[in-house]
């Protein structure tokens, strides 16, 4: 096989399009999962700071639920008293 020989400017083109293709291909995985940091190794501050938040919307979720379902034999016993 002959060697290719690529000159300076070529050679930096070239690297300049991989530099936009692994652009492109961050923001395509950003926009497919709807998140901005996707590991600890993309930013670890922002990512840690999300997940924190993530879970507290999870516990507030499921205290919301308790509390619907708590409240649950309270509107029952309301209504059911109405004439």
């Amino acid at each position: 096989m002959a060697d290719i020989s690529l000159s300076k400017a070529v050679r930096a083109n070239l690297l300049s399009l991989k530099g936009t293709a692994d652009m492109m291909a961050t923001t395509q995985n950003r926009l497919a999962t709807g998140n901005k940091v996707n590991s600890a190794l993309d930013n670890p501050s922002s990512w840690f700071t999300a997940k924190g938040l993530t879970n507290r919307a999870s516990d507030l979720g499921s205290l919301i639920d308790s509390m619907a379902n708590a409240s649950r034999p309270f509107r029952l016993r309301t209504m059911a008293s109405r004439p």
